[in-house]
């Protein structure tokens, strides 16, 4: 199934709208997604399974975080009023 997303380009830029079912109907995410990466705080590492007959199974491991490198150049709109939502 593929989202269907909307580009719209505004004074200072584009603008892609995804929808995101995760979220409340009444919030707009504005994120720059230059401004996010992924921290790892463990590396990855194989950690061997409870071995079934003759197979060996094995899973990799490892602890991440999302960090936000520009806090100021990200928002959101909360408890916006569906007429907003559908304005902006």
């Amino acid at each position: 199934m593929r989202i269907k997303s909307r580009t719209i380009t505004l004074l200072f830029g584009t603008l892609d709208l995804v929808p995101n079912r995760f979220q409340r109907d009444r919030d707009i995410f504005i994120l720059d997604p230059s401004t996010w990466e992924v921290g790892y705080i463990d590396d990855m590492k194989v950690i061997d399974l409870a071995k079934t007959h003759d197979a060996e199974r094995k899973a990799i491991l490892s602890d991440y975080t999302l960090i936000c490198k520009a806090e100021k150049a990200n928002a959101i709109l909360a408890d916006a009023k569906v007429a907003t939502a559908m304005v902006a």
